[in-house]
């Protein structure tokens, strides 16, 4: 709960003011001697905080009447938040937070401190600050508030932890040019929403260490004496110097690397697993293949912590760990993958270069959204598209929806099938433009993916029936979209991207060279188009549904259907070409995350699944293509 106070800003003095007669006033309402030197010398300051309107008020009266300039501002205290925050101030931070919320973004609260390093230093306060330097060191699109005269909040927008470094560095850096090389600074930071969703949550994260040990900085060129940062932030800032070669093994380790630590014995697996934290260790064992012999023999070690075998025995490991890390040259590959993955994402926060959602796609959200649309509207918009008509009117007149007489118009396919149901399909086919790209004509037959993410589509259709009282509003959508990253990938032909896939599972490429892979792009691409958080976490984790904070149902399905899709492309077709697109392996994660029928898959459920996926496919074969 917030509480309100009232706090005395001395902004300066009126001309012909005599100073002196304002010392004995302040005394008199408790500013201490030090203090009072301060505020007469280098205003504006805070001269003190009150409960009590009527008090704030009567020392405000005082002191005008001798020549001072008060403001009286009304402030809030948080729990657990040591500073006082401006009323005006805590509005400006909610809105901020609000658009985050309505552009799916993210956004750093980077809270400083500026400190003089000895008693005969006087900085001015942070209120001076703001307005001769601090507004034009931040870009356009941060926001930073003065919350005393020592402390300032930075609104890092479209940031977040990659982007904190960046954000502690420009500030220091600054601080430092304008204040001078001794100048002590500390920080504490949130991030919203990944950390908190509320500003109180948000406040105590923000909590700057008192005791904290100091050392400079290592990405900051050529730093003064006392341009510090806190410890804590610093190692955040080089997250792989907290980690011992071993655990970068299980943290980093990917496409080859992950194949060859699956491949050990489990005792031996485990005296490296050992060494990681239990959230990290149930992580490894989630991207386990969900049919592998390992999980129940890791699970076991974990239920009972074993580290099995003697010291011997664990540095004999310890050389095996090492031989991995040496043989594939890890701690290389990661240097070099950590560039590559700043590349991409540096491409993703620039907006232009990104494929943008069709109009006809955003407005059939935007009617959606409306509880009170019709039929009638719906059918007006969508047939404003003669394409689009035509694929939809194509799509409910297929074997799949098992119609027994022609669909011919939106209207009527609305009534027949509810308008929840072909405002799903119609959304998704609109965006189908975005598979028809030049560039992945150039790089290869775009029907080749639109294939997979049509087929998914229908299969993740076909298995929400299967769930009793199971809504499945929008499963369509997640189905066609799930892989949209991988048009970014051959959209912008990233180096030797289209060359050395075609001998490369995609993701197992994408996770081993980029770092970061299809699911992932996919997912700022979803957030870039304002899609509803089920879609954004159905693309974004259908490889890894674990890690799905709200819709981890549906992102498992997605990979369910993913992987059955590419199970049936292989047993009767032995087309190993659909293979190279990312295939979707089924890990112990997504059983984890499946619910019931599909979270015990037998040897026969999945052959039977299968065989269905595969007529699915065959009687709508016709229906499948890119073009109207």
């Amino acid at each position: 709960m917030k509480n309100n106070h009232y706090r005395l800003i001395l902004e300066g003095f009126a001309i012909g003011t005599n100073v002196v007669k304002v010392v004995p006033v302040l005394k008199k309402m408790g500013v201490a001697i030090g203090k009072i030197q301060h505020l007469l010398v280098s205003p504006p300051r805070i001269i003190k905080e009150y409960e009590s309107l009527s008090d704030a008020e009567h020392g405000q009266n005082l002191l005008t009447k001798l020549g001072a300039l008060i403001l009286l501002d009304p402030v809030i205290s948080y729990p657990d938040f040591p500073y006082f925050l401006s009323k005006s101030d805590d509005r400006i931070i909610k809105k901020e937070l609000s658009k985050i919320l309505r552009t799916r973004s993210n956004m750093t609260l980077l809270l400083t401190e500026i400190q003089s390093p000895g008693s005969r230093t006087l900085y001015p306060s942070v209120f001076s600050l703001l307005e001769e330097f601090l507004n034009n060191l931040y870009r356009e699109t941060d926001t930073v508030i003065a919350v005393d005269e020592n402390h300032f909040l930075v609104l890092g927008f479209a940031s977040d932890k990659l982007g904190l470094s960046a954000l502690q560095n420009k500030t220091l850096r600054g601080l430092k040019q304008h204040l001078g090389e001794d100048v002590l600074v500390k920080f504490g930071h949130s991030i919203f929403p990944g950390e908190a969703q509320s500003i109180e949550k948000l406040l105590q994260q923000m909590i700057i260490s008192k005791d904290a040990d100091y050392h400079l900085s290592s990405d900051i060129s050529s730093p003064g004496p006392g341009l510090e940062v806190e410890k804590k932030q610093t190692i955040e800032m080089n997250e792989d110097d907290q980690w011992s070669p071993i655990q970068l093994c299980f943290l980093k380790g990917q496409g080859p690397v992950f194949s060859r630590l699956i491949s050990m014995e489990p005792q031996i697996l485990w005296l490296g697993l050992s060494q990681m934290p239990s959230n990290k260790q149930r992580d490894f064992i989630a991207r386990l293949p969900f049919d592998s012999p390992l999980i129940s023999a890791l699970e076991k070690f974990m239920a009972d912590q074993e580290h099995s075998g003697s010291s011997v025995e664990t540095q004999a490991a310890e050389r095996h760990f090492s031989a991995i890390i040496n043989q594939m040259d890890l701690m290389s590959s990661i240097i070099q993958r950590d560039k590559k993955t700043e590349e991409v994402l540096s491409i993703l926060k620039q907006t232009n270069d990104l494929p943008i959602l069709p109009i006809v796609a955003s407005q059939i959200f935007k009617i959606a959204s409306d509880p009170n649309y019709s039929n009638q509207e719906l059918a007006d918009l969508i047939t404003r598209d003669p394409a689009l008509t035509s694929k939809l009117l194509k799509t409910v007149n297929s074997a799949f929806y098992g119609s027994h007489q022609k669909i011919s118009s939106i209207k009527y396919a609305a009534s027949l099938l509810g308008a929840e149901e072909i405002v799903d399909i119609a959304f998704g086919l609109a965006v189908a433009k975005v598979f028809d790209s030049h560039r992945l004509r150039e790089w290869g037959n775009p029907q080749v993916i639109w294939h997979h993410s049509f087929c998914t589509a229908m299969i993740l259709k076909y298995l929400y029936k299967m769930i009793p009282d199971q809504k499945n509003e929008g499963v369509f959508s997640a189905g066609l979209l799930h892989d949209v990253g991988k048009i970014f990938f051959i959209e912008h032909d990233l180096k030797f991207y289209h060359k050395t896939v075609a001998g490369h599972s995609l993701f197992e490429f994408e996770e081993t060279d980029f770092g970061i892979n299809h699911a992932e792009v996919g997912k700022h691409l979803a957030i870039r188009w304002n899609l509803p958080d089920s879609l954004v976490h159905a693309i974004a984790y259908h490889h890894e549904p674990f890690m799905s904070s709200y819709h981890a149902e549906l992102a498992a399905m997605t990979g369910l259907a993913d992987y059955l899709y590419h199970r049936a492309m292989e047993e009767y077709t032995k087309e190993v070409a659909y293979n190279k697109f990312g295939q979707c392996e089924l890990t112990h994660g997504h059983l984890l995350c499946l619910p019931p029928p599909f979270n015990d898959l037998g040897g026969e459920k999945l052959e039977s699944l299968t065989e269905t996926v595969w007529t699915i496919m065959e009687e709508n074969q016709s229906y499948i293509t890119l073009t109207s």
